[in-house]
């Protein structure tokens, strides 16, 4: 035996004793083969599309629709989903579209085209105009034997959702947009009018307001994932306030086991109707609804202003909506940021960005917030969150361009999101500056940040790392010996998830990163570091071991680093190291991923 085998059999040796106390050690066949396992995560209780970038208008039809979205994506602003608002159906609750959407299946497929998801707008209120309406109250479908209630579209019945016979005639006109392509609905609250009825009756007998509204929320949300699958989605408002801009009181609408994409009501255009909006965000987050946002820009307009809005405070609030898990552009008068100018374009195509390359980070913290019965956000004070573990938001919501800031505890502090190069201790208060271009945002240092970047305006990447999942390490500190693991959820549609480990050594002054058995591209991108001296890809299950080539960090250098599959570059003038360790090899795909930085 020679010196080179005596050297891997060390190795090997020290790679198992590692992993046993990193990972459990599976053993692949006859021979010991030493793997990170794969994880079985249990699929998100909803689709990633609930954190893409969506929008809508007022007053559209197919064509303008179409429009709508063509022009975002004309632009360089990422579409995921497409609300078709109010003004769609023949009659109200009637379910069959009208003149304005004469092919509903052509643009729902022509949409899928560009992965962008469509949901109409809908309530459980029949109107007394409709051509169904007779029907309903013939059958006893309605509540209180048919008794109506006025609201903002006209006057009608709600549906009995104690009644099996009402439900399947609901579910049979339902079923004509679900089979034309609808992936769901936007379930507006006509159901906070019950509030004033005294009596509500059912053929199963007497219901309270919440009763009834979560019956409404519910069968929309469950039918439409019974009839189409996992891709189905509701929106429904979490906690708002009756009435909608005053403070009398706050009425939790939607149950919270489909509360995975919500917006809190209906806004006015100003500052004012920004902080109302943060205000019930904080309410959905105390009772623990699990993701939400708010109409970017507000659904109202102030028909004294050229646009019907002020474009600095339509960039605040999209400010707000990149960093809320809906970010969600709408509603009367101009919505469109194009519009506003150059600048403002800009701005918002890069925050409508940085929001759809969270969205691994959004879907992990939203299915975990799920399961452990919480929220996606958490507020520090009544103006700052955290979104999720790993993520501390200031947004600026008054007309002020510095912000006093409280920071969170953390051990390792927080680093400034946009540039990750300025660094705060945790618990500390800083007078920051944040101009129009600049949401107050940071990540908590030493974090594990899962990304899916595809777009050229991204900071985090460009189309060169579309193929493969992005794990950001923010900052990782090599003066203790540590360890931090962060399990990732994945659609159902990708797998089962994965984990990812890291731990420094400030002996060696190492740093090991190890990802479970998987089948994706990972791209790692860390800062905060120096140039490593090298790094190591320890092949588990073969007696091999590979050095990384570094990579000249010219403009150019992720498409470089893709066509080779497997490298680093040290970018110094940004402080980023990046290292693409792909699955081109069967036994990663098996075993999992281990990097040795050394430095």
């Amino acid at each position: 035996m020679n010196a080179n085998t005596n050297s891997m059999n060390s190795f090997k040796s020290l790679v198992l004793v590692s992993i046993s106390l990193l990972f459990s050690v599976v053993v692949n066949g006859a021979k010991s083969c030493p793997s990170i396992p794969k994880v079985y995560l249990a699929p998100p209780p909803y689709p990633a599309w609930a954190h893409s970038h969506m929008v809508w208008q007022s007053h559209t039809n197919q064509t303008t629709a179409i429009q709508l979205v063509e022009e975002y994506l004309s632009n360089g602003i990422p579409v995921g989903g497409l609300d078709i608002d109010d003004g769609w159906e023949t009659g109200y609750g009637e379910f069959t579209p009208n003149s304005l959407y004469p092919n509903v299946t052509y643009m729902t497929q022509y949409m899928k085209s560009l992965n962008v998801s469509v949901i109409f707008w809908i309530t459980s209120l029949v109107d007394t105009n409709s051509p169904n309406y007779q029907y309903g109250l013939q059958n006893n479908f309605y509540l209180n034997n048919g008794k109506t209630q006025k609201w903002w579209n006209g006057e009608g019945s709600y549906l009995d959702y104690t009644n099996p016979a009402a439900v399947s005639w609901w579910h049979s006109m339902m079923d004509v947009v679900l089979e034309a392509g609808v992936s769901g609905w936007k379930t507006d609250g006509t159901d906070g009018f019950l509030i004033e009825w005294l009596d509500i009756q059912g053929k199963a007998g007497k219901l309270s307001p919440h009763d009834y509204g979560h019956m409404y929320y519910a069968d929309f949300f469950f039918y439409t994932r019974e009839k189409i699958g996992s891709n189905g989605l509701i929106w429904s408002r979490p906690a708002d306030s009756i009435p909608p801009d005053g403070n009398i009181f706050y009425w939790d609408y939607s149950p919270r086991n489909v509360s995975f994409s919500c917006w809190v009501g209906d806004q006015d255009p100003g500052y004012h109707g920004l902080g109302i909006a943060l205000d019930h965000m904080r309410r959905s987050s105390d009772a623990n609804y699990v993701n939400y946002g708010s109409d970017v820009g507000g659904f109202r307009q102030d028909s004294s202003l050229r646009w019907g809005r002020d474009p600095e405070v339509f960039i605040r609030w999209a400010e707000l909506g990149c960093f809320s898990p809906l970010f969600e552009n709408g509603g009367e008068g101009e919505h469109r940021p194009w519009i506003f100018g150059n600048d403002y374009l800009e701005i918002y195509r890069r925050l409508a960005v940085t929001h759809t390359d969270m969205g691994p980070y959004f879907l992990t913290t939203g299915t975990d917030a799920y399961e452990s019965g919480g929220s996606s956000l958490t507020f520090h004070t009544e103006d700052s969150f955290l979104l999720g573990p790993d993520i501390f938001v200031a947004p600026v919501v008054k007309n002020e361009t510095r912000r006093l800031i409280w920071f969170p505890s953390s051990k390792q502090g927080w680093v400034e999101f946009w540039s990750q190069n300025v660094t705060y201790s945790g618990d500390s208060i800083h007078l920051i500056n944040a101009p129009l271009f600049f949401v107050p945002a940071f990540f908590r240092s030493g974090s594990i940040i899962p990304l899916s970047v595809s777009s050229p305006y991204s900071i985090f990447g460009s189309p060169a790392s579309s193929d493969a999942l992005t794990i950001l390490i923010t900052h990782p500190s090599l003066a203790t010996s540590s360890k931090t693991v962060k399990k990732i959820r994945e659609p159902e549609e990708l797998g089962n998830g994965l984990e990812v480990l890291y731990a420094t050594d400030s002996f060696s002054n190492t740093l090991d990163i190890m990802v479970s058995a998987h089948s994706r591209n990972i791209l790692f991108l860390i800062t905060g570091l120096d140039n490593p001296k090298v790094i190591t890809d320890l092949i588990l299950c073969e007696d091999s071991e590979q050095s990384l080539p570094e990579i000249d960090p010219n403009e150019n250098f992720l498409d470089v680093l893709r066509g080779k599959g497997r490298g680093f570059v040290y970018d110094n003038t940004l402080n980023r190291l990046w290292i693409r360790a792909g699955v081109n090899n069967i036994n990663q795909a098996a075993s999992g991923i281990w990097l040795k930085i050394s430095f």
